[in-house]
């Protein structure tokens, strides 16, 4: 924008004219943008409150978003886990195999995924469940062992050994890659671009073969994704692992469609029948 502005003409036209700086010139995420104004109109409001001239836009929250063409991000499925695990691997493609389906079980955030050496299994006549202080949110967490988890610990004699994110990430490339995920689906990963003459990280859109996708974050959100759409588990017990909030934030988040509800809501009327 480059010049002052004040509070009592910050509207609809300065959102629009920094939501196509930040995402069109400095190739910033649409979240980003939307977040940071986001938390500027809530300032403004408080401000608004204690006497400050707002514009009436911010005032009386009239402010359109800009919504970008939405797409499905690449998960992993049941299947492919499956695939993964059938994998005749060793050295550091069998233990990025084996932290990857944990995360797929466990749906932990990488920077919780990689500290699991310090977190002690407690065991019982039932089950095997772990207590997880995220380090993000700061949520404490229960979260049982799934089958294919505990197996992985028996043939480890404990966790899998972490490693650095950045090799994770681009060792699951690789580990996608072996598997033959090639298949080219829409997505983001991360590129270098120009900017001000300096060369940047950022996510772009595009189509790219399934391997190249694969992040540390697709654990989770595959996770959520099969949990959801396979009605294997209700939202309220996803979002007490995913740490969502409500049920809105986890639908955006793994791209719920309303026609998935119907069908399922169909499904138990025709079991009933």
């Amino acid at each position: 924008m480059g010049h002052p502005i004040f509070a009592s003409d910050l509207c609809q036209d300065h959102w629009s004219e920094y939501y196509q700086m930040e995402v069109n010139e400095l190739k910033k995420k649409p979240s980003y943008a939307s977040a940071v104004w986001v938390r500027m109109q809530a300032a403004l409001r408080w401000a608004h409150e204690r006497g400050e001239v707002v514009h009436d836009d911010i005032v009386f929250n009239r402010i359109k978003r800009i919504h970008p063409k939405g797409y499905r991000h690449a998960i992993v499925s049941l299947e492919e886990l499956d695939e993964l695990r059938a994998m005749d691997l060793t050295g550091v493609m069998e233990r990025t195999r084996d932290l990857f389906i944990i995360g797929n079980w466990t749906a932990l955030r990488v920077s919780d995924l990689m500290r699991l050496a310090k977190i002690k299994v407690d065991k019982n006549s039932r089950r095997q469940i772990i207590q997880v202080d995220t380090q993000k949110t700061g949520d404490l967490i229960d979260i049982p062992l799934h089958p294919h988890v505990i197996e992985i610990r028996e043939r480890w004699n404990g966790w899998p050994k972490r490693m650095n994110p950045q090799d994770y990430n681009s060792n699951l490339k690789k580990l996608g890659k072996l598997a033959g995920w090639t298949e080219k689906e829409y997505g983001e990963k991360v590129s270098l671009v120009k900017i001000d003459g300096k060369m940047e990280r950022r996510e772009k859109s595009g189509t790219y073969p399934k391997y190249e996708l694969l992040t540390s974050h697709l654990s989770r959100r595959s996770f959520a994704t099969n949990m959801y759409s396979l009605g294997m588990m209700s939202s309220s017990d996803i979002r007490k692992m995913t740490g969502h909030k409500t049920e809105r934030l986890l639908e955006v988040y793994i791209h719920s469609n309303p026609k998935d509800v119907t069908n399922r809501i169909d499904d138990v009327f025709q079991s009933l029948a």
